[in-house]
């Protein structure tokens, strides 16, 4: 690669494809340090990540590029995230069918959070996360894919509508960890650069 290469502006499908690799390689790592009993428990929980870290760059490209921009930034980028995990999921001879089906249910699965995440506050909260902020309900899906809960009327808990009743704790994930894991994903946000790859759009 030569070195004005380097200050090139990028091509939109080399935007699309450098952030989409990104965001597996996230994910893929996020498994590694996942306390998983299998490894469905694992790729559920990285696809949850997906999820999370599309629906941050989706915030940030409506920012950057407008209604429209941000709709074709997000459709290439989802095509290419999905193979790419899918395909990192797989065996090779798996027939294309299953492979389809999988594919078909992360995009039912990340519309049901982009709705959540989208009723948040805030992405962190201040000071800490607590209801109401995406890192806290991010941590709550991690923490039902790894098999811990298998609650499904938390929404307006995650949301910040409704208080933690002294019931609810034992389905939720503790501070500490809710804690690492934002620490982590915001770790993540800034290798993924996503403001400096879109500025290639503009």
């Amino acid at each position: 690669m030569g070195l004005f290469s380097l200050f090139r502006k990028k091509k939109p499908y080399e935007v699309y494809q450098a952030l989409a690799q990104k965001i597996v390689l996230s994910s893929l790592e996020f498994r590694q340090d996942l306390d998983a009993s299998d490894n469905e428990h694992s790729a559920d929980a990285g696809a949850e990540l997906i999820y999370l870290l599309l629906h941050l760059l989706d915030q940030r490209a409506f920012a950057e590029l407008g209604a429209s921009g941000r709709d074709e930034v997000f459709d290439n980028i989802l095509l290419i995230v999905l193979d790419d995990y899918v395909r990192a999921l797989i065996n090779a001879k798996t027939p294309q069918e299953l492979q389809d089906s999988i594919k078909e249910k992360m995009i039912i699965e990340m519309n049901t959070r982009q709705s959540i995440y989208s009723q948040c506050d805030s992405f962190l909260g201040d000071p800490l996360p607590s209801r109401g902020t995406i890192i806290f309900a991010f941590s709550f899906y991690v923490h039902k894919a790894l098999g811990n809960t298998e609650r499904t009327d938390v929404d307006e808990i995650l949301i910040g509508n409704q208080e933690l009743g002294d019931s609810d704790f034992e389905d939720f994930p503790e501070f500490t960890k809710i804690i690492e894991q934002s620490v982590s994903v915001t770790a993540m946000l800034e290798t993924l650069e996503i403001g400096k790859e879109l500025k290639h759009l503009k």
